[in-house]
């Protein structure tokens, strides 16, 4: 009973070293699962934050391209026109200047009234009030958005002229393509993000990227809260100097502002891509769990299953001993009866034995006389004999024959 016990003990702690076993790998998978979800969007946190960045310097460089090239041009002016108008020579080195700048699409020159002097295209000319805020612009450049319809936004990049005199001849100003920041996008992260999207301090969408490219869609001149996967953009994350992430349910977005400029990128990436590759792990993850489940729940049933059959085959073994028992203790009484029997039947045969003593051998007797030799040699009757050698006693008669040979004259025995 202490062994059966005690193999009791034993395969019971082992059940429970295996489902032990088995929920701490079920809680450490488990765990592993959340911090590789965490991780993966934390990661997606800095990597959306680096594109923004990214783009917004790529944009910025765009930027200060043209104003570069636009200052170059200015401090030319500057030092070679005395007159209050351009000369057209100088016009004409304007527009070779400009011409190795594909982001330009146009350049104006509007004299002192606002008035298009020269132009290098047909593109409608900037209005009365963005030219005065550039004619003003005297310190640096004047930046402004001009939408045009549905299909065309234009950023008017603006510096003051002035003659070697020191006097305002009016406003040269650059019209870059958003376009071509849509082309440079697509460059970059035709794989990568869900979305790039260049809006103004106001909100106003210059132009966005989309991928994959079936989702693309016109957001020219739309606030950008107003597109699909933009909606979740708080209204203090669309304006804010330097980085700044948002997290909603299904996207993460990082926006930058673009320094100098007052323009922002704003970079999506959709949890659903983000999260694919930890998905296909987490499907692995969880298909491992199932088997490692499936195998130690069938090592405890299987423990289980034999230590039933263990102490199905004891209790049948106990009911055989008990069994055994009874037949052997029923015997045995059956035998002690028997022996008891045979005990007394021997002591029977022992007295019957005692009172009969056995003849035994052979009887040396005399052919005449029927005398018997004894061992010592000498002739016995044969009555002493008998008498001597047994408990018998004789008492005389006659047979009929001897009774008709010696005394015919008596008719001893009667018909």
């Amino acid at each position: 009973m202490k062994s059966d016990l005690t193999q009791d003990r034993f395969y019971i702690s082992i059940i429970v070293l295996i489902l032990f076993i088995a929920v701490t790998f079920l809680g450490l998978s488990t765990a592993s699962i959340f911090r590789s979800r965490t991780a993966y969007i934390s990661e997606s946190h800095i990597k959306s934050k680096a594109q923004a960045q990214l783009m917004g310097e790529n944009t910025s460089g765009i930027i200060y391209t043209v104003d570069f090239a636009l200052l170059s041009i200015c401090s030319l002016i500057k030092s070679q026109v005395d007159q209050p108008s351009l000369p057209p020579a100088i016009w004409e080195f304007i527009k070779t200047e400009t011409k190795y700048l594909p982001q330009v699409r146009d350049v104006f020159f509007l004299d002192e009234t606002g008035e298009v002097a020269y132009s290098t295209g047909d593109s409608p000319k900037p209005g009365p009030a963005s030219f005065e805020n550039h004619k003003n612009a005297w310190l640096e450049f004047s930046i402004e958005t001009a939408f045009y319809g549905r299909d065309k936004a234009v950023i008017l990049l603006s510096r003051r002229v002035e003659n070697r005199k020191g006097e305002f001849i009016g406003v040269l100003s650059a019209g870059i393509d958003s376009k071509f920041f849509y082309d440079r996008y697509d460059d970059y992260l035709n794989i990568d993000a869900n979305a790039v999207v260049l809006f103004d301090n106001s909100g106003a969408v210059l132009t966005g990227w989309f991928n994959p490219p079936e989702s693309r869609e016109n957001p020219m001149g739309s606030h950008i809260q107003s597109l699909p996967r933009f909606s979740s953009l708080s209204g203090s994350g669309i304006i804010n100097a330097g980085f700044r992430s948002h997290e909603s349910r299904d996207e993460i977005i990082s926006t930058y502002q673009i320094r100098g400029l007052p323009y922002h990128i704003a970079v999506m990436h959709t949890k659903r891509n983000i999260l694919e590759k930890w998905n296909r792990e987490t499907k692995r993850d969880i298909f491992i769990i199932g088997i490692t489940f499936i195998i130690a729940l069938g090592t405890i049933l299987l423990g289980f299953r034999q230590i039933q059959k263990r102490k199905k085959a004891e209790s049948r073994l106990l009911q055989y001993q008990l069994n055994l028992e009874n037949t052997v203790e029923k015997r045995t009484e059956e035998l002690n009866l028997t022996n008891r029997d045979l005990v007394q039947k021997n002591e029977d045969l022992k007295k019957a034995l005692a009172k009969v003593k056995t003849l035994s051998g052979l009887l040396p007797i005399c052919s005449h006389c029927k005398k018997i030799r004894d061992d010592k040699g000498y002739w016995n009757q044969i009555e002493s004999y008998i008498q001597k050698h047994s408990e018998a006693e004789f008492s005389h008669g006659i047979c009929q024959e001897c009774a008709k040979k010696y005394y015919p004259g008596f008719n001893l025995y009667k018909d």
